[in-house]
């Protein structure tokens, strides 16, 4: 239907998604879209999913605030190891309105349990359980009033750091982090969806198995924030996309 082809691994607070073009349904707008993504730009981070209980709400409220949000299209598709078959609608917005960064909202029909955790090939505490936040880089104070006041997003914090400023957003059980200049002097018209930060329960630990398979990774260090160790998977090794690790509430 979309022609692509989707690697689903779900964890404690979302699920991260692969994306491939099949080569069919090159009419749909997603595979246009994709192809168009890995011919000019490579292989990286692609798309912010936003969960929804009611599209077809979310979609009234969205175009409310000015975005020409698409109609809500209906998808299925069927686990290749399970059989079991899952049902959503999802609607995509167009990165005209949300500033080069590509997003949808998807409303899931089918019990949780359709797709299964992803269990862990690693020892206890090296593997990734949850996403702590997403960041997006952004060129103009425009990106915080996209993502807190149009798409409704519940700011927690700001903070300014070393000429930066940083947005910290709720974005369902995690946090999405906007990232720019405190004072730009030439603000830009489109924004990056740049790095994300995974939750382990062992830092150090998981850099020492990551590196036993050859993974580049940094020195464990502390992190920014109280009680955290983080560590950063090195250039090359991500597909250019700014990758950190972290352990929370180190004892």
């Amino acid at each position: 239907m979309y022609g692509t082809a989707n690697v689903l691994f779900r964890i404690d607070n979302c699920y991260i998604e692969l994306l491939a073009p099949t080569g069919q349904s090159e009419d749909s707008p997603w595979n246009r879209e994709l192809n168009g993504r890995l011919d000019t730009v490579g292989e990286g981070l692609y798309a912010i999913a936003m969960g929804t209980s009611n599209i077809a709400t979310t979609v009234q409220e969205i175009r409310a605030g000015g975005i020409d949000i698409a109609d809500a299209a209906d998808g299925d598709g069927v686990d290749e190891q399970t059989g079991a078959r899952r049902e959503w609608a999802n609607a995509r917005m167009p990165v005209k309105d949300t500033r080069g960064v590509p997003a949808f909202v998807i409303e899931h029909r089918s019990p949780a349990d359709a797709l299964p955790m992803a269990p862990s090939i690693s020892p206890d505490g090296t593997a990734v359980h949850a996403l702590d936040h997403t960041v997006i880089a952004y060129s103009n104070k425009e990106c915080l009033k996209l993502w807190h006041e149009t798409l409704g997003l519940d700011l927690r914090h700001t903070l300014d750091h070393k000429g930066r400023s940083l947005h910290f957003l709720l974005l369902g059980e995690s946090i999405l982090e906007l990232v720019g200049e405190t004072d730009p002097k030439e603000p830009g018209e489109r924004d990056i969806l740049w790095g994300v930060a995974y939750r382990v329960k062992d830092v150090p630990a998981t850099v020492e198995r990551l590196r036993a398979v050859g993974v580049g990774v940094s020195e464990p260090r502390d992190g920014n924030a109280p009680d955290t160790i983080v560590a950063d998977l090195k250039r090359g090794f991500s597909n250019d996309v700014r990758t950190l690790l972290i352990q929370k509430e180190v004892k």
